[in-house]
């Protein structure tokens, strides 16, 4: 069993408080980027794209620029 494989197992009898806990410290641990977005941008950007004034990307535009 790989250290990941074991750490998936032990984090999976967790109680919901503890996993989240865990949750969130792992997303914490990622390096951040200096990019924000506000709520109201994010709102802004979706009723726009529901509206079919801004089509957004396409699945392979968006791995595009992830630099996959």
């Amino acid at each position: 069993m790989t250290k990941l494989q074991t750490i998936e197992k032990e984090a999976a009898v967790l109680s919901p408080g503890e996993r989240a806990s865990l949750i969130a410290t792992l997303l914490n641990s990622f390096k951040k980027t200096g990019y924000t977005v506000s709520d109201e941008e994010v709102i802004r950007r979706d009723a726009e794209m529901e509206a079919g004034i801004d089509p957004g990307l396409s699945h392979s535009e968006f791995v595009k620029n992830m630099g996959r």
